[in-house]
Parts: C-alpha cells; sequence; structure tokens
C-alpha cells in the first residue's frame, strides 16, 4: 500500500537535492504527481523552463500538447502518473549527460517502486535508453 509520507518524502528529497550541477542552475526540482494508484506512468525527460518556473509537470508546451492526447484517448491526468527523468531543467535545453541521469536515477527507481504501474511510458531518447537498459 502506497502511503502519502513515503511520496512526501521522496518529494522533500528530491527538492533539496544537490546530486548534481543541475541544483545550481534550476529555480524549482520538479516532483511527480498525479494518481498514485495509476497502472500508467508518463516518464519525461527533464522539465522545461515554464515547469521549473511553475513548479509542476507538464505546464508549458508539451502540456498542452499532451492534455490533447490525453483527451483524445479519453484519459485525463487523474488517471496517471507523471514524473521525468532528471527533476532539475536543463539549461538552455541541451542533452543531459550520463552523471546527471545517474544521479537522478535513484528518485525515479524510487517513484517506480511505489506506484508499482503496469506499464511505463517513456518520452524521448534518454528517457527510453535508461528505462530499457533498467528495466529490460
Amino acid at each position: 500500500m502506497v502511503l502519502r509520507q513515503d511520496f512526501e518524502k521522496l518529494c522533500e528529497e528530491i527538492k533539496s537535492c544537490k546530486r548534481c550541477i543541475l541544483s545550481e542552475t534550476r529555480k524549482n526540482a520538479i516532483c511527480g504527481e498525479g494518481n498514485t494508484k495509476a497502472k500508467l506512468m508518463i516518464i519525461a525527460q527533464a522539465p522545461g523552463e515554464t515547469e521549473d518556473q511553475g513548479d509542476q509537470m507538464f505546464i508549458g508546451p508539451s502540456g498542452e500538447v499532451l492534455d490533447r492526447l490525453l483527451n483524445k484517448v479519453e484519459v485525463s491526468r487523474e488517471d496517471i502518473y507523471m514524473t521525468n527523468l532528471l527533476k532539475c531543467m536543463l539549461p538552455k535545453c541541451r542533452r543531459p549527460k550520463q552523471s546527471e541521469i545517474d544521479a537522478c536515477s535513484e528518485f525515479l527507481d524510487k517513484e517506480i517502486e511505489l506506484i508499482d504501474p503496469e506499464t511505463l511510458v517513456p518520452l524521448g531518447y534518454y528517457t527510453t535508453k535508461n528505462i530499457l537498459e533498467r528495466y529490460n
């Protein structure tokens, strides 16, 4: 059984993380959000500038695209859990470094363990590569 306190503790760890250089350039480290009993987990690469400023998942242009796609398949945000491979924004939308991915992987692993979804949906090359290497 997933406990709210487990997610709150994990989010506190994410918010205070200083494991890599991204902590120096972010405004907010973004915690995953959504249904903690979800069967579907969407994993994006990293928060964008809008998400970093707003401290929330998928509120920028990609969020608009995600919402349109979810509407087409009649799924609401309340039905899924969303998170990122990296919890901090990448400066100038650059590619993630392996050391940054390694630093955040423990957080993602914990989220996957807590949610225990039936389906993982990685978005983008680095996220897909990481998920296939870790969970294949």
